[in-house]
């Protein structure tokens, strides 16, 4: 096994494990959350949180241009360039610090009479030190990611969001309430970048000169990043600025109803773009060498996989959404079937479109596609504030829906195959492949979702999913499974995994 696959599948098995792990941590200490605070001040806290991860938007690009500096394996150049990357993310935190200061003044959704100024204030103070300590963070984390050190770089992540889920436990029980988030948010990432600075110490201390700065060079980072910008605007206006206007136009309780009832959308529709991440750095490498052979062969497998599971993953939330809210949080904290539809909807895009963004975003050709999400962004806003005087928190999911899931998807999809040079007749048979291995395991889910009542339990709907997925897997692997039967069964799982 080569020396890519060896770091892409360490990477892909600290992700398999620490992405169920955060799921059940979610699961395991929202409610107890609500046993000491209410929806109105979830809703704050959600609020704020994707408020300042909608600022992370700022430092956009920068994770990729490390990921090509770090990739071009010339030591000088990476020293050039590596410090001048890191004065522009200085650059980028002073921007930062401005405009949370402002945005947290300014919005109606953070002048609640539910807190006091004074916890209002420490609450704000708090989170803004919080992001800033974040913003280093992320740059250490995509030093380590782009060094092919992908499973450590995942450990640390996926350490610092479980400290963030349960940390706040402590806090509440001390008294803290709204506060004890922005606390837990702080000290999670006080100790991360504490433990990624002592990993890179020796690293950065060889190819980071403090004094050097070339002005030619950060007005190239500004520029990348200022096109990466306006591509990027999509992705966190999707999702982050949701809470942002219906706390605004609607109320912090409305907050804690939509993001209840996307929960598993939110969850799922991460787990192929979990994967394909760490797939980044090799195919940039592939992309620098010109190897489309390779690049095409893996597309098609790619796009198999995400196709697969997007569909499992959208039929498996229309069905058990409202099942699964209602056993984990409460039948008063349900958003409705229609926003599920929407959530499952955008869960099944933003699972197949990583595939194509990989390999556009692998290049420095992104200025389209930057430009389509950067407009479709946009109309995402003016739609949101339209549809939900209306139609509510629905409305705001419709107009992601509208917006997002059309002319960025399939151009994507044209312009990384045109960048490797294959046709677009080649995803046919792949396509109808998957759609036909998977039909059994989606009409079980339905069927099991008709046959299992709302006042179901936790076992019966695990099992359920559970069952269906085990058919999806037999389908799909079944004649591997059985040309090595003769092995053992962790062989045979290795074997699935190497033609995967």
């Amino acid at each position: 096994m080569g020396k890519r696959k060896r770091v892409f599948l360490k990477g892909i098995l600290v992700d398999g494990l620490g992405t169920p792990l955060i799921m059940i941590f979610s699961l395991l200490v929202t409610p107890i959350y609500f046993k000491y605070i209410d929806t109105e001040q979830y809703g704050i806290w959600t609020t704020a949180y994707d408020f300042i991860n909608l600022l992370a938007l700022l430092n956009a690009g920068i994770n990729i241009q490390i990921t090509q500096i770090i990739s071009s394996r010339d030591q000088i150049y990476i020293k050039e360039n590596l410090n001048s990357i890191l004065y522009y993310q200085l650059f980028v935190i002073f921007i930062l610090i401005l405009i949370s200061i402002s945005g947290f003044t300014i919005m109606p959704a953070f002048s609640s009479r539910i807190i006091s100024h004074e916890i209002r204030s420490i609450f704000i103070i708090t989170l803004i030190i919080s992001l800033v300590i974040a913003t280093i963070n992320n740059w250490l984390n995509s030093v380590l990611f782009s060094d092919n050190r992908i499973a450590l770089s995942n450990i640390f992540s996926h350490t610092n969001k479980i400290m963030c889920q349960f940390i706040p436990i402590i806090f509440l029980l001390l008294g803290f309430e709204i506060l004890s988030f922005s606390y837990s948010h702080l000290l999670a990432n006080i100790i991360i970048v504490l433990l990624s600075y002592l990993v890179l110490k020796k690293y950065l201390k060889k190819r980071i000169k403090l004094f050097y700065f070339k002005f030619e060079n950060f007005k190239r980072n500004l520029f990348f990043s200022f096109k990466m910008f306006l591509g990027s605007t999509s992705y966190y206006i999707v999702n982050f600025s949701d809470t942002i206007i219906i706390a605004n136009f609607l109320s912090s309780h409305h907050v804690t109803i939509y993001v209840l009832t996307v929960k598993l959308s939110q969850v799922f529709r991460f787990v192929v773009a979990k994967i394909l991440n760490a797939t980044f750095p090799s195919t940039t490498q592939m992309m620098l060498e010109g190897n489309y052979k390779r690049l095409k062969e893996l597309t098609i497998k790619f796009y198999k996989l995400a196709l697969r599971l997007g569909l499992f993953f959208c039929v498996m939330i229309i069905c058990f959404n409202e099942i699964f809210v209602k056993l984990w949080v409460g039948n008063d904290k349900y958003g409705g079937w229609t926003l599920t539809l929407f959530a499952a909807l955008i869960c099944l895009k933003e699972s197949i479109y990583p595939v194509f963004t990989n390999i556009i975003y692998a290049t420095k050709d992104i200025k389209i596609i930057n430009i389509i999400l950067f407009l479709e962004t946009i109309l995402n806003i003016i739609l949101s504030i339209a549809l939900i005087g209306k139609f509510g928190i629905n409305g705001v999911a419709l107009s992601t829906v509208i917006s997002n899931c059309i002319i960025s998807f399939f151009y994507a999809i044209w312009k990384a195959s045109s960048l490797i040079k294959l046709e677009i007749y080649q995803y046919l048979i792949p396509t109808i492949t998957v759609l036909l291995k998977s039909l059994p395991s989606l009409a079980l889910l339905s069927v099991l979702y008709f046959y299992l009542n709302i006042e179901s339990t936790w076992m019966k709907m695990a099992i359920s999913i559970a069952f269906s997925f085990l058919i999806n897997i037999l389908m799909f692997e079944v004649v591997l499974i059985f040309k090595y039967r003769n092995l053992t069964l962790k062989d045979i799982i290795n074997k699935i995994v190497y033609e995967i």
